[in-house]
């Protein structure tokens, strides 16, 4: 029980850290790999060059004992291997978080980690790259439309899609028809106010908001060992899926050439993007202790 605390508290500091870079209000990168030939598991932080030294500091803050330093590139691709990737969006609206470290407690982060462990030195590399800049204003007012409907008594499928209206689509229509009365209605029907679901959706917003590109990547000799490693990739993020919670699917790019130089380049693609919190994407990605 105290190592698992201990790891929780590891976790959090990541957190952390991810609240510290938000402040630089810039497009940060993180991520896990495993480069051809190689079964050694690098841990990756990309920032602009403006911002190192921040990003170091913050991390010696949080991490006294840590040795950092500049990596040299490194790649999971090499000449004659298939490589596949995909990217990772969310089956509901955003709003509605995944299951997190903190709620499962425990490590989630290692199951993620388990795939990179068994990669064979030669023929196969893999890697996880999460680009993330400050999520904007339509984050937290999505939220607060939904948590807005909720309290009136819309059931949470309602409430999630009636999101960026006053009464949604159901209450406008009655108005415009002259049938609608509030007054009415709440002497007829008491309000029950879903408290899970309100609950559930208050936590997404109680840390940082992040819009993130989640890119899973995989090489192999062959094509069939590149979709079994992708594939086993893949279901290791079903684990933070539970009730009231959102829950990841994996998308593969028709383009997977175009996909592949994105994810070379570190760049971020509004296409992909879904909104996570700190200790969300702490739940699929820390640093090591």
């Amino acid at each position: 029980e105290k190592d698992q605390k201990t790891a929780l508290t590891e976790i959090n500091r990541t957190s952390q850290l991810l609240s510290a870079l938000l402040n630089l209000k810039l497009p940060f990168v993180l991520e896990v790999g495993v480069a051809y030939a190689s079964t050694d598991i690098g841990f990756y932080l990309a920032v602009p060059e403006s911002a190192v030294q921040f990003a170091m500091r913050q991390i010696h803050g949080l991490w006294p004992e840590a040795h950092v330093k500049e990596a040299d590139e490194y790649s999971v691709f090499h000449a004659g291997s298939t490589t596949h990737g995909a990217y990772l969006k969310q089956k509901r609206s955003s709003v509605l978080p995944i299951r997190t470290y903190i709620e499962a407690e425990l490590d989630t982060f290692e199951g993620i980690l388990s795939n990179f462990a068994n990669l064979e030195m030669v023929g196969e590399g893999m890697g996880m790259q999460i680009v993330s800049v400050p999520a904007g204003t339509h984050a937290k007012k999505q939220v607060a439309e939904v948590l807005k409907e909720l309290k009136r008594g819309a059931p949470l499928e309602k409430a999630l899609h009636a999101k960026g209206t006053s009464t949604g689509v159901a209450g406008v229509m009655s108005t415009i028809s002259g049938t609608h009365n509030p007054a009415e209605k709440k002497d007829r029907e008491p309000i029950v106010v879903d408290d899970e679901a309100v609950k559930a959706i208050t936590t997404k917003v109680n840390k940082p908001l992040f819009d993130v590109n989640v890119r899973l990547v995989a090489s192999g000799d062959t094509p069939l060992v590149a979709d079994r490693l992708l594939e086993a990739l893949v279901n290791s993020f079903t684990q933070f899926a539970a009730p009231l919670r959102n829950e990841f699917k994996a998308v593969l790019p028709r383009n997977q050439k175009s996909f592949l130089f994105k994810y070379t380049m570190r760049s971020y693609d509004t296409a992909e993007a879904m909104t996570l919190n700190a200790d969300e994407v702490a739940s699929i990605f820390h640093l090591p202790s």
